[in-house]
């Protein structure tokens, strides 16, 4: 498992995070960890899952980049 933070950056209120939330909750291997205006943790069950959870983001109506930390 691996953590990756994606950031969002117009991911501010509430209802824009609940959104992304369904987004990359309908994809499986993939978890939040944490949720806050502008970026995202997810735990992912493996990397093939990075590029699509960052698509179930971008399809959801958002802007997204990795962050390389």
């Amino acid at each position: 498992m691996k953590n990756q933070i994606f950031n969002v950056p117009t991911m501010k209120s509430a209802h824009c995070q609940a959104t992304v939330t369904k987004a990359i909750e309908a994809v499986e291997g993939a978890g939040i960890q944490h949720i806050g205006p502008g970026t995202v943790t997810v735990t992912l069950a493996s990397d093939d899952l990075q590029e699509t959870v960052f698509t179930a983001i971008e399809k959801a109506g958002y802007r997204v980049h990795l962050n390389e930390q």
